[in-house]
């Protein structure tokens, strides 16, 4: 049953938007990539434009998704019910109406999910809107660093954003080099694209961002190559790291600012003072510290959204943990801040949302490699990024360029699954 629903999802000919609609997605999607890292809110604005678009595909009476894709809805409703339920057992005041904004996105993706569902090319447009997205975002970091003369570059959204969007693009772009083995002068297009994304990262100075690059090229290197080309790809790899290490000053100094930064973290060492001192490492881990305890006396809903603070304060007047946790609002991490504000019930939902799309894509890499492996770096970047940052799920931008990429990729999967036939 959830075959044949999965073919007609693709084949019926209701399955598709005509006229203005279906070319306003493909513009949008374009666009994406190549104005989101320079142009204020353009990710949020493409994001709510999408939703739009898709209401009249939510108000159907009958949506005809197939079992994989309600089981993704399924997520992202349990997603928004459990930050209503959450923050209303721990009182709702006016931060949390602020926080809805956020929240609602999980909940309005259904939508996207449902429009980019009959618009049968929007993966190849957002695709090939990340080919020149490289070339954008690696301009808008050398303009930020060496016109702005900016310690970090941010472009219109922050150094972690824009690090780890340059990080996906580039990533993104070694499949798509993948897909079209017949056409040489895109193929160097899009080579240099990825490299132009990959001289972007150092710029940005973002950890989070090259733990996920590592993450992604694993990933990437697994799923592309088997035997000695395997072997071949991972020697090559560690060599170009170490020349690019040595040979790129810039590299090599945000290389050597984070492994002393952790360094002096772990071992206690606050006189390190290398670029940024490593208190803020040290920090950082005693805000996660706190944020289990926090979670152990409050496992069930947590304290709400934008509580944080109000309930480390209590460790700190005990002499649990030093003043400073409580210098910011969240413990910067996607996984200890779902503990905190949800509880269990918080943690569950964020897992959902990435290992069920990531355990869909990877089933498919036999019968679908290109779209299966787009999906699967997508979700293992995601998912390496929120380690240290809450970005990716709290931030209205990542988290909209989240949802629009995986609504796109997913359902770019399943169509190529159903016409081959599985």
């Amino acid at each position: 049953m959830a075959l044949s629903t999965g073919l007609r999802d693709v084949t019926h000919t209701d399955t598709t938007i005509a006229g203005w609609r279906e070319n306003a997605v493909y513009a949008i999607l374009f666009l994406l990539p190549i104005a989101g890292a320079s142009v204020p809110h353009w990710v949020g604005v493409s994001f709510t434009v999408l939703v739009l678009l898709g209401l009249p595909e939510l108000f159907r009476l009958r949506w005809g998704l197939a079992r994989e894709g309600q089981i993704l809805v399924g997520i992202l409703v349990a997603y928004f019910v459990v930050f209503v339920l959450s923050d209303l057992a721990n009182g709702w005041d006016y931060l949390k109406t602020r926080n809805v904004g956020i929240e609602t996105r999980f909940l309005l993706a259904s939508a996207v999910l449902l429009l980019l569902r009959r618009t049968p090319r929007a993966g190849i447009w957002l695709l090939r809107g990340g080919v020149a997205g490289g070339f954008a975002v690696c301009l808008q970091t050398l303009f930020d660093v060496y016109v702005r003369q900016e310690l970090r570059a941010s472009g219109a959204l922050n150094p972690s954003v824009l690090g780890s969007y340059a990080v996906l693009l580039a990533m993104f772009n070694l499949v798509f080099w993948h897909m079209v083995p017949n056409r040489p002068a895109l193929r160097y297009l899009i080579g240099a694209s990825a490299a132009a994304a990959f001289v972007a990262l150092p710029l940005t100075g973002t950890r989070g961002a090259y733990v996920g690059l590592v993450g992604m090229l694993f990933v990437w290197t697994l799923g592309r190559f088997r035997g000695r080309r395997l072997a071949a790809v991972l020697v090559v790899s560690a060599a170009v790291l170490t020349v690019s290490y040595v040979a790129l000053r810039e590299i090599r100094q945000q290389m050597d600012v984070r492994w002393s930064q952790t360094y002096g973290a772990v071992h206690g060492d606050d006189e390190m003072a290398v670029g940024r001192s490593p208190y803020a490492v040290k920090l950082r881990i005693e805000m996660w510290r706190v944020s289990l305890l926090i979670f152990r006396d409050n496992p069930l809903w947590g304290v709400g959204r934008g509580n944080y603070i109000e309930a480390a304060k209590k460790y700190v007047d005990q002499g649990k943990a030093p003043p400073d946790v409580i210098t910011y609002s969240l413990p910067h991490s996607v996984y200890l801040e779902a503990l905190v504000a949800r509880g269990i019930p918080g943690l569950v939902v964020v897992l959902a949302l990435l290992l069920y799309p990531l355990g869909y894509f990877a089933s498919g890499l036999r019968r679908s490699p290109d779209t299966a492996l787009l999906g699967t770096l997508l979700v293992v970047g995601i998912a390496l990024f929120s380690l240290t940052d809450t970005m990716t799920f709290l931030r209205n931008n990542f988290a909209s360029l989240f949802l629009i990429y995986l609504c796109a990729f997913f359902t770019m999967h399943q169509r190529k699954l159903s016409r081959e036939g599985y």
